[in-house]
């Protein structure tokens, strides 16, 4: 009791169901709580071996059996969590809000060449960066670079395998490892940036996109998963089948040699970032069905 009986909710974040994954592992959670699930995607959905898919296929079937209701960070969360994890029951999507960036700071620094590309995210193998750096090195258009900023400690190995690639590939003059950056230092980046590409195997939502879009940054994404939610094809960003390097170079070099394809993109992805939800009009369902679901139950206290 104490400090915790002054939660009607208890939301678990959905990559914890390992922990959860049985019901004598929720029957430790304080009693006589709303019990809910927090999914930005399901980890069977990720680029694992087949073994490692139905380890976490059983497992989050397991937790979700135990959940009241799920928050979902997009429409197609939504969906996998009730085919693939067998999810019947209640819950309400609620898409990544946009913060205010004050104006001054998404001015175009950009100018016309060479064609800014920008990573951002940890350098880790579902995100897709060998794909990307392939794409870059088949592309017709030399005069293009990618700028990667993200932790490369979190996947070492893989860290290592790309800097063997960037070499063998001849890309070490046009792509850079900025290492961890803060918020500024992403602003400024998104800023200087055409495109933000991140062709992951797959994304719940991908909120990076969402940021960049803010900037006038036009937004490489996965098909696989949310980003879709966002993200019209050839309109204010484009779409990308994980390991389809064809089609993301034949994107990169577009962008490269048409300055007014670059302009049209970047100016209806900032129109997208403007008309989206903030996080108070995208939680407002979420409050509802919280307040509902805590009236519905017994007091028992």
């Amino acid at each position: 009791r104490g400090i915790r009986d002054r939660f009607d909710i208890i939301l678990i974040d959905e990559l914890c169901h390992g922990d959860f994954s049985r019901r004598s592992d929720c029957a430790a959670l304080p009693p006589h709580r709303v019990l809910g699930a927090l999914v930005h995607h399901l980890a069977m959905d990720e680029d694992l071996s087949i073994w490692h898919r139905c380890k976490h296929r059983g497992r989050e079937r397991s937790f979700l059996r135990n959940m009241e209701f799920c928050l979902y960070n997009s429409p197609q969360t939504e969906e996998a969590v009730r085919l693939r994890g067998g999810y019947p029951g209640c819950g309400t999507i609620a898409l990544p809000g946009r913060r205010n960036i004050p104006l001054p700071q998404v001015q175009k620094v950009r100018g016309t060449r060479p064609l800014k590309l920008s990573f951002i995210g940890n350098v880790i193998r579902r995100k897709g960066l060998h794909w990307v750096l392939e794409a870059i090195a088949a592309a017709s258009e030399a005069d293009i670079t990618l700028t990667i900023a993200g932790s490369t400690d979190v996947e070492d190995k893989y860290h290592k395998y790309l800097v063997r690639r960037i070499e063998k590939l001849n890309l070490e003059d046009r792509v850079h490892f900025l290492g961890y950056i803060d918020e500024l230092e992403k602003s400024q980046l998104l800023s200087e940036s055409h495109a933000l590409v991140m062709p992951s195997s797959h994304e719940g939502f991908g909120i990076v996109y969402l940021e960049a879009m803010a900037y006038g940054c036009i937004p490489i994404a996965s098909s696989s998963g949310g980003a879709a939610a966002l993200i019209r094809h050839g309109d204010n960003g484009y779409l990308v089948k994980p390991g389809a390097r064809r089609q993301l170079s034949g994107i990169i070099n577009r962008l490269a040699r048409d300055q007014v394809l670059r302009d049209h993109l970047a100016e209806s992805a900032r129109r997208s970032w403007q008309q989206h939800p903030t996080w108070e009009q995208s939680f407002a369902p979420v409050i509802r069905l919280m307040e509902e679901l805590i009236q519905a139950r017994p007091n028992t206290l």
